[in-house]
């Protein structure tokens, strides 16, 4: 016990040499906090661009990786709320609607103050209707049961998630039918 106080100590005193005498690519190293906040706003932007501009181009597997990578590098930014959603549409758009309802739920959990929170709760529905309607499950690509366990799991994370949207009481009776 006495060998780790006075360790700590030690490093308490030492830290601040540290600190001064650090090569820059340390993360310890002086002005790095301070350079890495300013120019974060600047990135977020460039590279929702970047990701923007790929999708537009058609190139679907890297603008999922380039919004993939903003929505998680700069989560805290309207950028990374941009990318998460974005990269549901995709996912929605490309007709892997598990996926997309995954990615939507972290939209919610992440972004409840979003101008596109209600449109991802309809989306949301949207693909669990298409299992309540007689989607199958898929597992390696083959169908494999029937979607109505999937489309009751989905419509109790909605209502986890967003228990007070305008969409809950249709989530709520949707549910009871998948277990009809």
């Amino acid at each position: 016990f006495l060998s780790r106080v006075l360790f700590l100590a030690l490093l308490l005193q030492v830290s601040p040499a540290l600190k001064e005498t650090a090569p820059a690519f340390l993360p310890f190293g002086p002005n790095t906090r301070s350079t890495a906040a300013e120019s974060a706003p600047e990135d977020a932007g460039a590279s929702f661009q970047a990701a923007r501009s790929l999708d537009e181009a058609g190139s679907r597997a890297e603008a999922l990786r380039q919004y993939r990578s903003v929505a998680k590098s700069h989560q805290f930014t309207p950028e990374g709320s941009n990318a998460q959603f974005r990269l549901a549409q995709i996912f929605e758009e490309a007709g892997e609607l598990e996926k997309a309802f995954n990615e939507y739920s972290t939209f919610i959990k992440l972004y409840p103050d979003s101008k596109w929170f209600d449109q991802a709760i309809a989306s949301q529905i949207k693909i669990a209707n298409t299992y309540l309607d007689g989607k199958r499950v898929k597992f390696l690509g083959l169908p494999v049961s029937s979607g109505l366990d999937r489309a009751s799991k989905m419509y109790e994370g909605i209502l986890a998630n967003a228990p007070f949207s305008p969409f809950a009481p249709m989530a709520q009776f949707n549910l009871g039918l998948s277990y009809e």
